[in-house]
């Protein structure tokens, strides 16, 4: 026998020794111990890790005293043959028989880096996070108290703000170890987040809002975290890079997401940018025993020769964090002459020394995908929330600064940021994810129903400062409107389903004026809707004018005037042309008399035959089978070409249950078209045609209504499903998809991630994406899906789907029973990602028609506050920085570099590129109220102006 097969002999005949034949979670029960099997004494246990560190030396040619290993395991043979064990005395004889071992051993250092997993609300409620969390952290600080040498990492805002929030003498002693080295923070983001879903923002509001709770509360150093601790996360996204190192965080620890065998690595995207990455090679929840030093000598071969690796251990979520067994077994294992130097240690100081070798890592520069890919369809209202609270919040930020620059009024960071506090929360890689239960998602939804709330209402305000100031004299005032009641009215409008801004009606009379806001860096001629109050006047004849008279083109939308409460609304669609961060005025009013009206007769004298449903501009045409309202035929008009191969529409699929149903969406078993059409409606208008049609699928019903506006070149679908079923009602898992059957031939999809674009191969799988995805082939790209909610894209055998309800059984057995909004588009499309993302944006960010009266102002009619002139790059925010400059970020989104011209609302004194801590790294061109703001292929930039 060889020496390992020898070594492997004498453990077997050592009693209580667990044969381990795969990974093995160590920080949970042994084998022995559930079977009440006395584990062999510590002297035992000391020298065969010993003996199999020597052993991993000499495999691995580090040391060529495989003398010494010989005569150890002859003396350890020797003494089971005599003895029937391993006495004392054998261990110490064949202990020093490996002696001359120690000094090659003691070359590799292990850090042994504590911390405690706790997932934020992922199968409990609030209550039960709070409590998790103060638990564990005592017990930390317990033993913090009785081993000196004990130091601890932990990760999480969150974490720090419920000790802060609920136990302020726990506080001032972590602010203690904080002080004195002992206790290291790790929390570079709000939670541990998802890194698929989030919006570029939200990743960088992550780290910055984190950073500074953590300094203004607990007195940590802005730079002082500087690695993105992310164990559990769910698979990282492509440009993660970018983000991360912008916010000035060079490391990034996790687990999931990178099969191959790297583990120490650098990550790179697209921009040229890395992150220094370490994969845990064991597990994150891990336990301090003498197999986790074992692998020392590969370590180092996989980490480019660093001789110093590191275990992260601690029981996760209820389990207290770092045992006592934890600590006592790393003090046994200090004294241990032939084993790897074994220390208390924290991940910053392993990271330090990592970057000795960094240099000659292996390079990664791919998306870490896909693992748990029903999380990006799961639990659907977190998701919508999600979406709409983040786009909303960057409205409201956008607005208010804004209002900030041209009218004065302050810009409102102290009610913003809690607020994306409370929708960062969300973001926890268990909760976005929707791979929780139903006490954590009610939770969520109130921390996005309060986020929503202040971004609405900062949007409300920073309208009415606008409006309150843009001249609106050019119509005529109505002074008859001393029994009018309309104003007020409205109250709460169009707030559903975690949309729209509050708007009640503030005009009066027979001329009404409002004011359309455009917050999307693009100028727009689209339609906008407006909701009438109360109108007195005759709402048929009613016509829509600009500020210089000319007529726009309006549609009735309402049949008749609809009730809200105590009041009366007539909706219309105007169509508005308003400038890229700007705003026009036009006005609903009675033409002059020119008769005493029409001659009204009765209609309906003769049935007519029912029309063809067909959706028709000058860019599109589609047609719907009337019985099974499938759309059978989408023809680009310009193209000359048909874009379906086959019907598109709903779909309902039974997929697989895989046991995980909120995590993975299981094999397709077969799928059938959405075609049980209770009622069909057609409705044909100058600005807007639709189709409308009701139907079952099992026990849920969906209403599904698709339009054209004219000059659009995307349908828009907005369907409305009263969903009813759940996973244990049959043996697979109901899935509610749409199908777009592609006409040509598509073997790669472009979508949107977190700070950039990425093309994925054509697979059966589903695939992350923010709001986009487009499919690629050797013709011209297929026509792109755009959603207002929903994260789950596919393309497979030619068909692109998105993922609409995925039915999970676990955790949550009813994950979707409830009634949902769903909003996407079908559109035309070159395939350039710049495009695709002004094009999301008129689906995330609407113009809203804000209702006023006829009065004077300093802005004129017509205007943009802030010009934005891009080819490649996208805007992702606009803000008031807290040095009080103008700030801008933005990221080039083709990949080719741009240079983007910005014009200010005032005149510019110095403009200058910054990291995320204002820092000025170059100066930018300034050409009185203009900055030239230079973009790399790929890059996130921010550009500060100052007034």
């Amino acid at each position: 026998m060889n020496a390992f097969e020898r070594y492997a002999a004498v453990k077997r005949r050592v009693g209580g020794l667990q044969e381990i034949t795969d990974f093995v979670f160590t920080s949970q029960p042994t084998d022995a111990e559930l079977n009440r099997i006395a584990e062999p004494p510590m002297g035992v246990r000391r020298i065969l890790a010993q003996l199999g560190f020597a052993l991993q030396l000499v495999k691995h040619g580090k040391t060529d005293r495989a003398d010494c290993v010989e005569a150890a395991l002859s003396l350890l043979e020797a003494g089971l043959d005599r003895d029937g064990a391993l006495t004392a005395a054998v261990c110490a004889e064949a202990e020093q028989a490996l002696m001359p071992l120690s000094e090659a051993a003691r070359a590799y250092e292990v850090l042994f880096v504590g911390h405690a997993h706790i997932d934020m609300n992922w199968m409990w409620g609030w209550q039960e996070t709070v409590a998790v969390t103060l638990s564990t952290l005592q017990t930390v600080l317990n033993l913090m108290e009785e081993y000196p040498a004990f130091t601890f990492s932990q990760s999480q805002a969150s974490v720090y703000r419920i000790v802060e929030e609920y136990d302020p003498d726990m506080m001032a002693r972590i602010r203690r170890r904080i002080a004195d080295g002992r206790w290291e923070v790790t929390a570079s983001a709000w939670v541990e987040t998802d890194k698929n879903m989030p919006d570029t923002e939200s990743l960088i509001r992550h780290i910055r809002l984190t950073r500074d709770y953590l300094e203004r509360v607990w007195g940590v150093p802005r730079d002082a975290v500087k690695v993105d601790f992310s164990p559990d996360t769910f698979g990282h996204s492509l440009f993660l890079p970018d983000i991360d190192t912008y916010g000035g965080i060079p490391w990034y620890y996790h687990c999931r997401g990178l099969q191959e065998d790297p583990v120490l690595y650098r990550y790179r995207s697209p921009s040229g940018r890395e992150l220094l990455m370490y994969r845990e090679p064991y597990w994150y929840n891990g336990g301090i025993h003498p197999d986790s030093c074992l692998g020392a000598v590969e370590m180092a071969e996989r980490c480019s020769g660093l001789t110093t690796s590191m275990v992260v251990y601690g029981v996760g979520d209820h389990g207290g964090g770092p045992t006592r067994r934890d600590i006592e077994t790393l003090l046994q294992m200090q004294k241990w002459p032939v084993f790897p130097a074994c220390r208390f240690g924290k991940l910053h100081e392993f990271f330090s020394r990592a970057e000795a070798v960094r240099e000659s890592l292996p390079v990664i520069d791919r998306e870490l995908n896909a693992i748990f890919t029903g999380c990006y369809t799961t639990q659907s209202r977190i998701k919508l929330a999600n979406r709409h609270a983040e786009a909303a919040l960057l409205d409201a930020e956008r607005l208010s600064t804004l209002a900030h620059f041209v009218v004065g009024s302050a810009f409102p960071a102290d009610r913003l940021d809690p607020a994306w506090q409370e929708v960062l929360f969300t973001h926890f890689h268990d909760i976005l994810t929707g791979s929780c239960v139903q006490e954590s998602r009610e939770y969520a939804m109130g921390c996005l129903a309060r986020a929503m709330a202040t971004a609405q209402t900062e949007q409300a305000r920073a309208f009415r400062a606008l409006s309150e100031a843009v001249d609106t004299s050019a119509f005529p005032r109505d002074d008859g409107i001393r029994r009018s009641r309309s104003e007020g009215a409205g109250a709460g409008f169009g707030l559903s389903h975690y949309a729209g801004v509050p708007n009640p009606e503030r005009g009066a009379g027979l001329t009404r004026v409002y004011t359309v806001f455009n917050p999307a860096a693009t100028d727009r001629r689209e339609n906008v809707e407006i909701t009438l109050w109360d109108y007195a006047g005759d709402v048929d004849r009613l016509v829509a004018m600009d500020h210089l008279g000319r007529p726009c083109a309006l549609q009735k939308l309402d049949e008749k005037p609809e009730a809200y409460w105590d009041h009366l609304y007539t909706r219309f669609l105007l169509e508005a042309d308003v400038p890229a961060l700007g705003h026009a005025v036009y006005a609903l009013t009675l033409p002059p008399a020119e008769d005493d009206g029409p001659l009204l007769m009765p209609r309906d004298r003769l049935e007519l035959p029912e029309e063809t449903l067909v959706l028709e501009n000058e860019n599109l045409r589609a047609t719907f089978d009337t019985g099974t309202g499938m759309l059978r035929s989408l023809w680009d008009v310009k193209g000359g070409r048909e874009l379906l191969g086959g019907p598109a529409g709903l779909f309902l699929v039974r997929t697989q249950d895989s046991g995980q149903s909120a995590w993975r969406v299981g094999r397709y078993l077969g799928m059938e078209a959405v075609t049980d059409t209770g009622k069909a409606a057609f409705t044909k208008g100058a600005l807007r045609s639709s189709v409308t049609f009701e139907q079952r699928v099992m026990r849920s019903t969906v209403r599904t209504t698709v339009s054209l506006d004219a000059g659009a070149e995307a349908l828009c679908w907005q369907f409305t499903v009263d969903w009813h079923e759940i996973s244990a009602a049959q043996d697979w898992n109901p899935l509610l998809s749409f199908r777009l059957p592609l006409a040509a031939p598509a073997d790669r999809l472009l979508t949107d991630v977190p700070g950039g674009w990425t093309t994925r191969p054509a697979r059966q799988i589903d695939v992350p994406a923010l709001t986009c995805a487009c499919p690629l082939g050797q013709d011209a790209p297929g026509p792109a899906l755009i959603t207002d909610c929903k994260y789950g894209f596919r393309l497979a055998e030619n068909v692109l789907s998105v993922s609409l309800i995925n039915t999970a059984g676990f955790p949550d057995p009813y994950p979707e029973r409830g009634i949902h909004a769903i909003t996407l588009f079908t559109a035309l499309t070159d395939g350039t990602p710049s495009a695709l993302k002004r094009r999301a944006e008129a689906l995330l960010h609407p113009m809203t028609a804000v209702p006023t009266a006829v009065h004077p102002g300093t802005l004129p009619p017509r205007g943009a506050y802030l010009g934005f002139e891009a080819e490649h790059a996208v805007l992702t925010s606009l803000r008031t920085a807290e040095d009080g400059a103008l700030a801008l970020r933005l990221f080039d989104a083709d990949g080719v570099g741009d240079t983007v011209a910005v014009r200010a609302p005032f005149p510019v004194r110095r403009a200058c590129l910054t990291d995320l801590e204002g820092h000025a790294l170059d100066a930018l061109a300034v050409d009185g109220a203009s900055a030239t703001v230079p973009v790399e292929p790929h890059r996130l930039v921010e550009a500060r102006l100052y007034p």
